[in-house]
């Protein structure tokens, strides 16, 4: 028997987009259907801070980490990812 209603930890995300055509650049807003066949190249992280409860028990005081509603710990995320069309 848990009760895990509640908000969960907060995450803050960038996301850097941009291509190779000639020179690397931002990826436009209104990207044609000619960019899709240059290199495209995305850079990302978030990072999350422990603001929701991490250690939901239940009845008999055990902690069941499935059922809690953040890490308890801030994590960074790190990511690449390189596209051709």
């Amino acid at each position: 028997s848990f009760n895990t209603a509640g908000f969960g930890d907060l995450i803050f995300t960038t996301v850097f987009g941009f291509e190779y055509d000639e020179g690397f650049r931002l990826t436009p807003p209104d990207e044609n259907l000619d960019g899709l066949h240059d290199w495209h190249f995305t850079l990302f992280t978030s990072v999350s801070l422990p603001t929701a409860e991490d250690d939901v028990r239940d009845s008999n005081g055990n902690i069941d980490p499935t059922m809690s509603l953040g890490f308890g710990k801030p994590t960074i995320t790190l990511g690449f990812l390189l596209q051709r069309c």
